[in-house]
């Protein structure tokens, strides 16, 4: 018998596609950089969706972390 496992969230935003977008807009010269951690948020968090709130929120804490240096 042979078993279908199905992921538990469903999410039709394609990553790849929103990495390439933000590099864009890095490559066109524009310095967003709310945007850019906002972006970098949103990618994060459709990637890793599978992941445990707290850890997501340590993840989030980083990307914070980084934007203000």
């Amino acid at each position: 018998m042979m078993y279908l496992n199905y992921p538990k969230t469903f999410n039709i935003v394609d990553v790849s596609k929103e990495i390439t977008i933000l590099n864009d807009i890095k490559m066109l010269g524009y310095s967003l950089p709310k945007y850019e951690q906002l972006k970098l948020m949103q990618i994060v968090t459709n990637d890793l969706s599978y992941v445990d709130i707290e850890e997501l929120d340590i993840i989030k804490g980083e990307i914070s972390d980084i934007s203000r240096e």
